[in-house]
């Protein structure tokens, strides 16, 4: 499989058939892993001004390292791009994710019991340290009413976006 950047324009009739299709069109950076007959095996893209990752490895070519590979290439492009920070959201019961974005250093901010649904960061730098231990304070002292709110307005852009970031 090859990795490569990628405009959605290129990809758009391909995307279509990708789960979470709509993450990716309103992507700012985009990775496609590309199989050898053509097709789409894995995509990973960061979208909004909150740098919302979505990754997707299709079946056949889950665990390979395909994951590793394309998170990593996504990364460097952010980094490249000059990113700051990256947030996701994973859900509980997937700990083979939640294993993957911890060993590339990412960490959870909260998790959202009632969405069932851990929101994690990746501070590429000093301030987005700082933030990220802003947000982990917050997290400890605001009361659980707040939160639901936030967690419903966090769900619909990590996991229900429509595009329109």
């Amino acid at each position: 499989m090859k990795f490569v950047l990628n405009s959605k324009k290129a990809l758009e009739s391909e995307l279509l058939n990708v789960p979470w299709a709509n993450a990716f069109l309103a992507s700012k950076i985009l990775v496609a892993g590309i199989k050898d007959d053509g097709s789409i095996g894995a995509v990973c893209g960061i979208r909004s001004m909150f740098n919302i990752l979505t990754l997707y490895v299709c079946e056949q070519s889950r665990g390979r390292g395909i994951g590793n590979q394309i998170l990593k290439k996504t990364i460097d492009v952010a980094r490249q791009r000059h990113l700051v920070f990256i947030l996701l959201g994973v859900p509980y019961r997937n700990t083979r994710a939640f294993r993957l974005y911890l060993k590339f250093g990412f960490r959870e901010v909260v998790y959202l019991k009632k969405l069932n649904l851990r929101i994690m960061m990746f501070a590429m730098d000093f301030v987005a340290q700082v933030a990220y231990a802003f947000l982990c304070t917050i997290v400890s002292l605001l009361p659980n009413v707040f939160w639901t709110y936030v967690e419903q307005w966090i769900h619909d852009r990590t996991v229900n976006s429509d595009g329109g970031d």
